[in-house]
């Protein structure tokens, strides 16, 4: 019995473990000009997703698969060792109120390519200023994201933040913030499901008479 709780326990610590890391691909871009707005992701166990890129440093291509790390950007648990670290060495430090307000941006994309480019241009001036100068819309539209961060429910808030150190801008990997529920409708690492609770308990009961069983034998 012993050796059956053991085994249980096991499983389940790995199943929860591996609930941050995924597999990210992109598997469509934008139709609007110049990347703008809403992009399609999957998780190798999960459904498409919209989300958008906040990274215009680095370029990535269509059917691109790479390791991230989803991050909640829920104010009351924001994972700052991991959003205060560059994954490459080219990337600019940006403060978790500056993913909040770039996630606020995020989430007005229309598929209107005339609001949606000041908005994306709001977006990438945080990590490239010098590319991305904001005209008095974009500087507006960033201004007020920046004031409604403390009041902002980011419940549903993500970094998906690349899980391995990359060299800069080889075009392995690239930044990009979610929205979606389905994005987070699976828990797996990179290229292996974890097992569901179901399973997991499943296999702990037959461990548990397996046990029994030998000990009934041995007496």
């Amino acid at each position: 019995m012993k050796k059956a709780l053991i085994a249980f326990a096991a499983v389940v610590g790995l199943s929860v473990s591996s609930q941050a890391q995924q597999t990210l691909t992109l598997s469509s871009a934008s139709s609007e000009p110049g990347y703008v707005g809403n992009d399609t992701g999957y998780f190798i166990t999960g459904n498409p997703f919209n989300m958008w890129c906040i990274d215009s440093l680095d370029n990535v291509g269509i059917g691109s698969s790479w390791s991230v790390n989803q991050v909640s950007l829920n104010i009351a648990s924001p994972d700052t060792t991991i959003l205060s670290t560059p994954y490459n060495s080219g990337f600019p430090h940006l403060t978790v109120q500056d993913y909040q307000a770039m996630f606020i941006l995020g989430t007005q994309f229309t598929g209107n390519t005339t609001t949606d480019t000041p908005l994306q241009d709001a977006i990438w001036n945080f990590a490239d200023p010098s590319s991305y100068s904001l005209n008095s819309t974009a500087q507006a539209l960033q201004t007020a994201a920046l004031a409604s961060v403390g009041s902002y429910d980011f419940s549903n808030a993500y970094v998906l933040v690349p899980s391995a150190p990359y060299p800069a801008f080889d075009g392995s990997a690239q930044l990009f913030e979610t929205g979606s529920l389905s994005a987070l409708s699976s828990s797996s690492a990179p290229g292996a499901p974890a097992p569901p609770m179901t399973a997991c308990l499943a296999f702990a009961g037959i461990l548990a008479l397996q046990a029994l069983r030998s000990r009934w034998v041995s007496l």
